[in-house]
């Protein structure tokens, strides 16, 4: 059967008609439970089990300009201390502790800090699909994590020249900054490591393959599918600075997701298939900025607020030599994410909305990512009387360039048994 030029067109316009906009998930390149291009070639019968597990190392920030930073400097160069009791009235704690260094111009060194620290994970998605009628599947997905920030350390550039201000700022902020900020913001600076899940993912989809019987071309296989995520990851810690949140935030979203491939003789496949995530609004307590001058991470203030979420980006874009030896299979990805920037309002009048939202980590990013990937499908090495067909996969994730975000080399695999 042919696959029309009506079906080939709507899928184009489904794929790439969808404008983007706001940041939704946290910006580091770990395994997602809607990411499914891992075991994608694979098909069972009536029901399919399937997992894969990552580990992420060798972690790098990406500035806003793109250049290869510290991890937690993908929002600043650097975090300024002083600028953290900016807007606090003089007769308050703070402003009674910063009035003792007198006025300060900011030269980019007196106060300030670099947040050195390595990232590292581990991570798996179990996932479970089941095969109904017309082409259709229903899937659940569970994401798991072990993430640990550690070998932290903040690299104080004040200037030990023998000015008399600097070495105050050095005595009295810079050389304890861990207790100031857990003495005025119940703020710790520190590392951690943690264990837990992600956010749940419910998904369907349809997916056809169409027999071509042109000379090249063999088979144009579409596929389209949507699904819910349920906010089950623990919501961000607003008490760690360096804390990176393992779901979408506390909100619940909705997702689309098409793709095409095509197969052509000599064993060569390649195609593309795109994701947009909406999330719903989030209402929390969180750090927030009160003067135009702080940087993100040294935040003393919290204040309730609700985060206005839009539509999260994904691509992938393969080429695969498909069955070269039996069931044997090579492809390269090229993977890329994109948000816009957020939109933060506050729910209290004690602090501007505007201000607020300054903040950077409300700011654009991207990701972009190579993955190769070796894949082996057994079902032809069985007899068609098999109960169960295993197949499986190894890969490598090389982060290339990226925005705003935290990027990490990656190894892993997956496992699927199709019955």
């Amino acid at each position: 059967m042919l696959v029309s030029k009506n079906s080939f067109f709507a899928c184009c316009v489904l794929l790439f008609s969808l404008p983007g906009s706001l940041q939704a998930i946290f910006p580091i390149n770990i395994l997602r439970p809607y990411d499914e291009f891992y075991y994608l070639n694979s098909q069972g019968e009536s029901f399919q089990f399937y997992g894969v597990a990552e580990h992420g190392f060798k972690s790098q920030g990406r500035a806003e300009n793109g250049d290869k930073v510290q991890p937690f400097q993908l929002w600043q160069c650097s975090q300024n201390s002083l600028a953290m009791f900016n807007g606090f009235a003089p007769d308050s704690q703070e402003g009674q502790f910063v009035n003792q260094f007198g006025n300060i111009i900011d030269d980019g060194s007196i106060g300030h800090l670099i947040p050195k620290a390595d990232v590292e994970y581990n991570g798996c998605v179990m996932s479970a699909r089941w095969y109904v009628p017309y082409d259709i599947s229903l899937s659940i997905h569970v994401p798991i994590y072990s993430m640990s920030v550690k070998n932290v350390n903040w690299c104080d550039l004040t200037l030990d020249d023998g000015n008399a201000t600097g070495q105050l700022v050095r005595q009295e902020l810079t050389s304890k900054i861990a207790s100031r900020t857990q003495e005025f913001g119940n703020l710790y600076l520190g590392g951690w490591k943690r264990t837990g899940i992600g956010d749940l993912v419910f998904a369907a989809r349809w997916m056809r393959e169409f027999p071509q019987i042109k000379q090249l071309l063999r088979t144009v296989t579409l596929n389209v599918g949507g699904g819910l995520t349920v906010p089950t990851a623990k919501t961000q810690n607003i008490c760690n600075a360096l804390d990176i949140n393992f779901g979408n935030d506390g909100a619940a979203g909705l997702f689309i997701e098409g793709g095409i491939d095509l197969r052509w003789e000599y064993h060569l496949r390649a195609g593309i298939d795109a994701l947009f995530l909406h999330l719903f609004n989030s209402s929390a307590t969180r750090r927030i900025k009160i003067d135009p001058a702080q940087t993100d991470i040294l935040e003393l203030v919290t204040a309730p607020s609700v985060r206005d979420f839009a539509l999260t980006q994904r691509y992938n874009i393969f080429l695969e030599l498909n069955k070269i030896f039996r069931g044997l299979s090579l492809r390269a990805t090229y993977q890329f994410w994109q948000h816009g920037g957020d939109l933060l309002s506050l729910k209290t009048n004690s602090f501007s909305t505007n201000i607020a939202s300054t903040a950077r980590r409300f700011d654009d990013w991207t990701m972009h990512n190579l993955i190769f990937l070796l894949f082996y499908d057994t079902q032809d090495d069985f007899y068609s009387s098999a109960k169960v067909t295993p197949a499986f996969s190894f890969y490598y994730k090389l982060p290339i360039n990226g925005s705003g975000s935290i990027l990490m080399h990656g190894i892993g695999g997956a496992l699927v048994l199709n019955f």
